[in-house]
């Protein structure tokens, strides 16, 4: 940082609260700019997209463990949609040609994972990755982001298989 004092920097936007914005600013103040930036207040920074990222993985690490299993649950039944949406069409496709049977199942196969996304349900796939940026900045332990990927996987687990048993159980039904 330059020689001024954070405090005391001029026309710091309150909003601005991380340490590289502050920086940033300063050397803005110091140094006349090459390149042209942006004017809008959006957070396109790639510093400010990484400390967003690491907020929502603190987030994460944070939860409750209940709180997370349910949520991994929820995500584990949500995918055992996606399994009988696929089974459905495979079973009640009217065409004979195999290339329109794939796409179709193609077309359907993402259903749950959109259902995952808009609902935010704990996939492992998903929000576990974002979990492991405050470990690498070491805002959290190992040990922290070892009980979220232990928790969400055995949620998942677990709403795989409640969802596989309601589907063998529904066959007389869904007929898949």
């Amino acid at each position: 940082m330059s020689g001024k004092n954070k405090n005391n920097s001029k026309n710091i936007d309150p909003q601005k609260t991380t340490e590289r914005e502050i920086e940033r600013h300063e050397e803005d103040e110091d140094y006349v700019p090459v390149i042209l930036k942006r004017t809008d207040e959006a957070l396109r920074h790639p510093d400010d997209i990484l400390e967003n990222a690491i907020n929502e993985g603190l987030e994460q690490l944070e939860r409750p463990t209940l709180s997370l299993f349910l949520s991994a649950m929820a995500a584990g039944l949500i995918l055992g949609f996606t399994a009988m949406v696929v089974a459905v069409v495979q079973a009640h496709s009217a065409f004979d040609q195999v290339l329109i049977n794939r796409m179709l199942t193609a077309l359907v196969y993402p259903v749950g994972f959109v259902l995952c996304i808009m609902s935010g349900t704990q996939l492992f796939t998903e929000h576990t990755a974002t979990a492991v940026y405050p470990v690498l900045d070491r805002r959290e332990h190992l040990s922290g982001l070892l009980r979220l990927w232990v928790v969400v996987i055995a949620g998942n687990l677990v709403g795989g298989l409640i969802s596989a048993v309601l589907l063998v159980s529904a066959d007389g039904v869904v007929h898949a």
